[in-house]
């Protein structure tokens, strides 16, 4: 997934709302990005303006290659008081992969990121690979 000072650097940009660094950072990074976790991905966990700038018709629906326990790693740039919740929690979550912007959104970020990403028709069927939509998350 990111190298981890990339994605500082991301996560700084956005919680900044730095449009000039956040081209910047994704100009200059672009092949750490279509590894485990995609910059929308992240966005989803921090702020809607991130969001808003990152939300593309092809990126909406992308799903992770990276885990949950991938995502509690870099849980430190996320702004959700969740993460303690999910660390806990069994089931085989922190083993699955494929997961949405939205279902990121769900786990992590703030509500106006979710209202944002279903009004942008994010698609709430798409499962994880052990078959959980954004509903069983």
């Amino acid at each position: 997934f990111f190298v981890a000072r990339t994605m500082d650097k991301l996560a700084a940009a956005m919680k900044a709302k730095d449009e000039q660094a956040l081209d910047i950072c994704l100009a200059e990074n672009e092949g750490d990005y279509k590894l485990a976790f995609r910059p929308l991905m992240l966005a989803a966990t921090i702020n809607t303006w991130a969001v808003e700038q990152l939300l593309t018709p092809e990126e909406l629906n992308q799903q992770s290659s990276g885990t949950l326990s991938d995502a509690l790693s870099i849980a430190h740039h996320m702004n959700s008081v969740n993460v303690d919740v999910f660390e806990q929690k069994d089931g085989g979550i922190h083993d699955e992969h494929k997961f949405t912007p939205l279902m990121m959104a769900i786990l992590f970020g703030p509500q106006e990121n979710i209202e944002k990403l279903l009004h942008s028709k994010a698609d709430v069927m798409k499962t994880t690979t052990m078959g959980r939509t954004v509903y069983g998350i």
